[in-house]
């Protein structure tokens, strides 16, 4: 996500155990990045019906849709069903560097005060709020009294339209879907940083993209 590394930045975010079992947002995450170091950690957050904001994603598709009912019960409740649920504080808690936070927002309800309250106490590289809807992204944005950055997680064939629409200093970076040369270069062209997802894609094929992005983005940087 920055330009000038040498090498594809490293986000983490689920981890695999021996048994099969994948964590996501887990503090046992924190613990093996508190000694591999990534440069970004992504954390899902969501708000339970006392207002405590924790961090689980939910196994796609059918964890996500049972995930969103979560905001109705309460953080006791939560944690009575599955230990493996911690809440930001607890995990923020625990990362013992200062790595780029990429928090992306499942429950709406989460407003910046929420997270500023918390955030507040920290001392973070920096932190980009994630969103799929740019209304809630720029409402967050006109609240915050943190200095976020914000990231539109876009499908591609809105991307064009968002592009006439907004500028770099409404949201800082947009996440695409595949590798495209032209259309990552006019994202790059218009001022955005961009963040490419792994979905759709093998762990060969995304290192290989990644390295190719950053080599775009060097040789636009040698040409300036």
């Amino acid at each position: 996500m920055r330009s000038n590394q040498e090498h594809p930045l490293i986000m983490a975010h689920g981890y695999m155990k021996k048994d099969g079992q994948v964590l996501d947002n887990h503090i046992q995450i924190i613990e093996i990045c508190n000694n591999l170091r990534p440069e970004i950690i992504e954390l899902d957050l969501r708000k339970t019906k006392d207002n405590i904001i924790f961090c689980h994603h939910g196994k796609i598709p059918w964890g996500i849709l049972k995930a969103n009912f979560m905001k109705n019960k309460t953080l006791k409740e939560i944690k009575n069903q599955n230990q493996n649920i911690f809440t930001l504080q607890e995990i923020l808690n625990k990362i013992n560097y200062k790595p780029l936070l990429y928090l992306d927002i499942k429950d709406n309800s989460i407003k910046a005060k929420d997270l500023d309250n918390i955030i507040g106490n920290f001392n973070f590289k920096e932190i980009y709020i994630a969103n799929y809807s740019k209304k809630d992204l720029l409402k967050f944005k006109d609240k915050a009294t943190y200095d976020y950055k914000y990231a539109y997680q876009i499908p591609l064939f809105f991307l064009r339209v968002f592009l006439r629409k907004y500028s770099p200093r409404d949201i800082n970076m947009i996440k695409v879907w595949r590798w495209n040369k032209h259309l990552i270069k006019k994202i790059q062209d218009r001022g955005f940083i961009v963040k490419l997802s792994t979905r759709f894609y093998s762990h060969k094929k995304f290192l290989s993209d990644s390295l190719k992005f950053k080599n775009t983005t060097r040789r636009k940087l040698n040409e300036h």
